[in-house]
């Protein structure tokens, strides 16, 4: 064979070797970065396997039945735990969420919050309609003075980010100051009106439970116009 033609023949060779090892290696590494999920028989990790699909399998959401999900993709469903519901690509942040949310024993809930003003609040939050109606009473107690202050307003959702809900809340309310406290200038103990208003971040935690974390400010309505802000960690029983 001629010099020339044995190296031409050694160059296609060595070409033909590495793209075969790219593509090899290429398909392994996308092998690798694929999940998959396990459905079982029945809503409970005491039911046997059934099948196996990849994360990138589409399935729909059928029902939910305590902390599991129905899924199918029209020729075969099973259950799979709703912790492992971040793994199916083809179910929608909005749809994991109202999912979650399904699972959950009611919308109504009791309400416990610690805010930056080194205040403790309790309320209440119950469904109405496409948006809630709360009721919150938040204490401030320095020994002999304080201030606290009782609202009633409307919360909805405005978005959403990942796997948190982005609630928006307006409120009226009334502030009342004691023992000598000046929080919103007043020269007396007396009622002072509030307009409220917040934006709050909302995790669910577990099938009881949300975790919130709200920034907020209060405006007295009267001459002085004072105004409040505030962040708070609030904890969300749901019954």
């Amino acid at each position: 064979m001629p010099v020339v033609a044995f190296s031409q023949h050694l160059k296609a060779t060595i070409v033909a070797v590495l793209l075969n090892t790219l593509v090899l290696l290429w398909t392994s590494t996308a092998q690798a970065e694929i999940e998959y999920v396990r459905l079982h028989k029945g809503p409970g990790a005491a039911y046997p396997i059934v099948f196996e699909v990849s994360s990138d399998h589409v399935m729909d959401p059928i029902a939910v039945r305590g902390d599991w999900l129905l899924l199918s993709d029209g020729r075969k469903q099973g259950w799979l735990p709703l912790s492992e519901l971040h793994l199916v690509k083809s179910v929608s942040v909005a749809q994991m969420w109202q999912l979650r949310n399904d699972a959950r024993p009611s919308d109504w809930r009791l309400e416990l919050n610690w805010n930056s003003e080194s205040a403790l609040g309790f309320g209440a939050v119950i469904p109405l309609h496409d948006q809630d109606l709360f009721g919150r009473y938040t204490v401030s107690d320095h020994g002999a003075f304080g201030w606290s202050i009782g609202e009633v307003g409307l919360t909805r959702q405005i978005g959403s980010i990942l796997n948190f809900q982005v609630l928006g809340s307006a409120a009226l309310g009334v502030g009342s100051e004691y023992g000598g406290s000046n929080h919103w200038n007043s020269d007396t103990d007396e009622i002072v009106p509030l307009a409220l208003v917040s934006a709050e971040v909302v995790w669910a935690a577990e099938r009881y439970l949300d975790v919130a974390l709200r920034v907020g400010t209060n405006i007295s309505l009267d001459s002085d116009m004072v105004n409040h802000s505030s962040v708070s960690l609030a904890w969300k029983l749901r019954l």
